[in-house]
């Protein structure tokens, strides 16, 4: 008698597990490319059937036409060594389990946006040859600092449109070919010193609710040639002297914030090949000093003030090659 209910719940157990994988997957709609060029879509009813598919039919590039796929399992995507490009978008995703792509060798590209994704964990995406990441408009909260661990083929990733309120600087270290970082439109409120010690190229933080940006925020290394910092449309009102320090900044957006004036050596603010500060609310006296400084020293040409200029132009005082 005891042994046949160890019997029973193991069944028990079993069954559910396999269930579980299939209860959440939705009548798909799947297209698929193969090997060869061939291209199929077909549909499919189980988790279990779709990995099969895929295998048999040497699937290089993926993509979900129709149903919904809330919880991505481990292993649901697992042992296709031929996968290439694999879209998951606008299907309700809510949940990925950490090795649900283990052993993908070929993934370039992922696209997992228009989803309900909240948390990413790490050893989701870490240690894989993705190029490509896409997660934007999801309602992303909590990402592990290690979620990008061991990612070295990394070019561009794309967390805009969620709800991110901090950066960790784990993120960026060991992705020399990371070229590209969007965050915008999040929730981030605050960028720490350092945060980009590690990663040097461009990156979009427009439209969150960044408030403070502390000095020294690229690290201390004078001879790194950072890309473009995209800072407008936050809620700055105070830029430090010297946030940006050391180097080399080809481009700084700080367009549309809630400065009003600059109070220091316009040296230490102006380090950048391109600097916008348009449309700020200015004070105009100040905003003069500034203008007449940038023509002074021949910075004209790299500072974009041309709308609030214009606003603060009423005496005619303002140098033209600005306005």
């Amino acid at each position: 008698m005891f042994t046949r209910s160890l019997t029973l719940i193991f069944l028990a157990t079993y069954v559910l597990s396999v269930l579980s994988h299939d209860i959440t997957f939705n009548n798909m709609k799947i297209e698929y490319v193969t090997v060869d060029g061939k291209q199929v879509t077909v549909e499919i009813n189980s988790a279990s059937r779709l990995k099969n598919e895929l295998y048999a039919a040497k699937a290089v590039r993926v993509r979900i036409l129709e149903g919904s796929f809330p919880v991505i399992y481990a292993d649901a995507f697992s042992n296709l060594p031929v996968l290439r490009d694999l879209q998951l978008s606008g299907r309700e995703v809510e949940e990925i389990h950490s090795g649900a792509f283990n052993n993908v060798p070929a993934l370039v590209t992922m696209k997992l946006s228009r989803n309900k994704i909240t948390t990413i964990n790490e050893e989701v995406f870490s240690n894989s040859k993705i190029r490509l990441l896409d997660l934007d408009h999801n309602l992303i909260e909590n990402i592990s600092p290690h979620a990008f661990d061991n990612m070295p083929k990394l070019e561009a990733l794309n967390l805009s449109h969620n709800k991110i309120k901090n950066l960790h600087p784990e993120w960026f270290q060991g992705k020399p070919k990371l070229g590209g970082l969007s965050v915008r439109h999040n929730q981030i409120e605050n960028l720490p010193s350092e945060i980009f010690a590690n990663y040097h190229n461009d990156v979009d933080l427009q439209n969150n609710k960044i408030k403070k940006v502390s000095r020294n925020i690229f690290g201390s290394d004078d001879k790194i040639v950072f890309g473009q910092l995209w800072l407008g449309y936050n809620e700055i009102e105070e830029w430090k002297e010297d946030f940006v320090k050391g180097g080399e900044v080809r481009a700084l957006m700080m367009m549309a914030n809630k400065i009003q004036c600059l109070e220091g050596n316009y040296e230490n603010f102006f380090v950048a090949l391109q600097t916008y500060i348009d449309d700020n609310p200015w004070d105009c006296e100040c905003l003069l000093k500034i203008a007449k400084w940038a023509v002074d020293n021949q910075k004209d040409f790299g500072i974009n003030v041309e709308n609030s200029a214009k606003k603060c132009n009423s005496t005619g005082d303002f140098p033209t090659m600005i306005i």
